[in-house]
């Protein structure tokens, strides 16, 4: 995948910033998301679907199927390719948005960081590490198969091979000149790709930049080189399991 691919772009919920950071790194990532907020937000989807990118809408905060059964008569015609719900609205509108949007892509929104440890174990007498690998198990049972982590539930999820096939899109990406890197609510290119996030979230560093393009192309950059040692990594491993000679000594031996 080339690295383009692989980076998503969270714009500003202010269209007008949001279209105008769009421009100037529009041959540098090919998607973008933006969040509904509002009638103003589908003038700036159609503006972002003119200019080439695919777009995924953030429909976080509807949580009621007969209200993402209104908001929809609007988007069919937007012809947008991802269409991201909160988890914790629940199984039924997560299986309704299915079912509105059966060609497009539907994504998961896990969001387990606003309450404390404590609050967690008062609430729901388990963890909160209990508590996203059973949502991330939910949103699998249900046929989700993109799930949106933060940096702290992606550390949780990407060690449980039986939620696979879901794949992580990582939110709060950071490159690694950034000052904040440490920060347990953001999380590295390096550690993101090496963890195996399927897509990278980008928000801040680039709309918050006084240049977004000098800013996205330095995330580009960092994303494509830890592809390409990951790829090595991968072969060489590949290359030191199966020894060419121990098969020619096999065969040789084989009647």
């Amino acid at each position: 995948m080339h690295a383009k691919e692989r980076v998503i772009l969270s714009l500003d919920p202010n269209i007008g910033r949001a279209v105008w950071v769009a421009d100037q790194v529009k041959d540098l990532v090919s998607s973008v998301q933006l969040c509904l907020l509002g009638r103003a937000s589908y003038q700036g989807i159609l503006d972002l679907k003119y200019k080439g990118f695919k777009v995924c809408v953030d429909l976080r905060c509807m949580a009621e199927p007969d209200l993402l059964k209104s908001e929809y008569k609007y988007l069919k015609h937007l012809d947008v390719d991802m269409v991201a719900i909160m988890v914790h609205c629940g199984a039924a509108s997560m299986g309704s948005l299915q079912g509105l949007f059966p060609k497009t892509e539907i994504a998961a929104v896990l969001s387990i960081d606003s309450i404390t440890e404590d609050e967690y174990q008062f609430l729901y007498q388990m963890s909160s590490d209990e508590i996203v690998v059973r949502l991330a198990q939910l949103v699998k049972g249900i046929g989700i198969t993109s799930l949106v982590c933060s940096p702290r539930e992606f550390r949780v999820l990407k060690s449980h091979d039986e939620l696979l096939p879901l794949s992580f899109y990582v939110r709060n990406v950071v490159p690694a000149n950034t000052n904040n890197k440490d920060d347990q609510n953001v999380i590295t290119v390096e550690e993101a790709i090496t963890g195996g996030a399927a897509k990278l979230i980008v928000g801040n560093p680039v709309n918050d930049a006084d240049d977004p393009r000098f800013k996205m192309q330095a995330i580009i950059d960092e994303v494509a080189a830890h592809q390409e040692k990951r790829k090595k990594r991968v072969v060489g491993r590949t290359t030191r399991t199966i020894d060419p000679g121990l098969v020619k000594r096999a065969e040789a031996k084989t009647p």
